[in-house]
């Protein structure tokens, strides 16, 4: 457990991540295991949506408004092969 300061944590020494980009790994996670059948950690949530980002030269992407949208716009990178791939990344 980690108790956010400064309405965010640090998951790693190098990533800040906001109270916002902590939802949104969560929302990421949460569909991940809906509709994939997936479990990843949130630092691998995390690692999959900079891996996203990181493919479309952007430092961090914001997140779809739709839940579902989510992984479409994940597997649409010409680098995708896998969520597992991503993972670790």
């Amino acid at each position: 457990m980690k108790t956010l300061e400064n309405n965010g944590i640090f998951l790693n020494k190098d990533y800040y991540f906001d109270k916002e980009d902590l939802l949104n790994l969560n929302r990421l996670q949460k569909v991940l295991i809906e509709e994939e059948n997936i479990y990843a950690t949130i630092e691998e949530c995390a690692n999959m949506w900079q891996q996203y980002s990181w493919d479309l030269s952007a430092s961090w992407l914001s997140f779809p408004d739709n839940d579902k949208d989510i992984l479409r716009h994940i597997s649409s990178s010409d680098f995708f092969t896998s969520y597992e791939d991503y993972l670790l990344n």
